[in-house]
């Protein structure tokens, strides 16, 4: 199974506005962001079950949101389920140190890599 290329992340905070970014996919590894913060991390496929760890890192505006709780940088992983004959995951998105407040993520494949 191939998940690499430019994927969209679309999903609600927890406040209930809409959040988004992109992700770079690319040989077990990931690069993305948002308006505000910055991520970088790996991921690892296992059947249909994706699961990412990325280290989260503040670089523009104010460092606050609910999942960052005003923190500048902080560890956050994933876990989402491949849909079959889609290019969506869906999942869940948790802060690591505090795995009780997660953020259900919706991750779309926008572009495939070249060969």
């Amino acid at each position: 199974m191939d998940v690499d290329g430019l994927r969209t992340f679309e999903g609600v905070t927890l406040e209930g506005w809409p959040t988004s970014g992109v992700i770079m996919c690319i040989r077990n590894q990931i690069f993305g962001g948002g308006d505000r913060y910055y991520y970088v991390g790996s991921y690892r496929l296992r059947g249909q079950t994706i699961e990412i760890e990325a280290h989260v890192s503040h670089y523009h505006g104010a460092a606050y949101s609910s999942l960052a709780g005003g923190m500048p940088d902080f560890a956050v992983h994933y876990h989402g389920r491949v849909m079959a004959g889609s290019e969506m995951i869906q999942g869940e998105l948790y802060r690591a140190d505090n795995p009780y407040l997660n953020l259900p993520l919706q991750l779309v494949r926008r572009a495939v890599l070249p060969a």
